[in-house]
């Protein structure tokens, strides 16, 4: 796969987990007090004062955390660091869209992408080598050349 696939499916997981990560300050908070109140469905006018504190700190515990894992996959998926580390970058991908995924679960579109750019980069990765050792220098009295192993 070309790493411009890889670059643009990380950049777009990066960028919409970000914006996920800042609306689920609110959402969440509205979610996650109705859980712990019992009502899933209520409105934020509906909850109590102490399920909303509860949910408002969870809710901004998992954004900050989010937030800072999706900042370092948006930086780690400039090019250069694609041409230069690419197994590392891949890896580091594959377990943010892990870790976010476990984390909160209502980022599982970003958490695909990065799973699948971690996957193909590493992917890319074994590639590569195998070509470069698939051919080993033959120096007989023919002249260099290349012969299959």
């Amino acid at each position: 796969m070309n790493k411009n696939y890889i670059y643009l499916m990380a950049l777009i997981g990066s960028i919409m987990g970000i914006l996920g990560s800042i609306s689920w300050v609110y959402y969440g908070t509205s979610f996650i007090g109705g859980w712990i109140e019992g009502d899933i469905q209520s409105t934020p006018f509906q909850l109590s004062d102490n399920a909303m504190k509860t949910g408002l700190i969870i809710a901004f515990i998992q954004s900050i955390i989010t937030i800072s894992f999706f900042i370092v996959t948006l930086v780690k998926t400039t090019p250069e660091n694609l041409e230069n580390e690419t197994r590392l970058t891949g890896l580091w991908f594959l377990w943010t869209g892990i870790g976010i995924a476990v984390i909160n679960f209502f980022h599982v579109i970003p958490c695909i992408l990065l799973i699948l750019a971690g996957t193909y980069s590493i992917k890319e990765t074994k590639e590569t080598d195998n070509h470069t050792t698939d051919r080993e220098m033959d120096t007989n009295e023919n002249g260099p050349g290349y012969i299959e192993t």
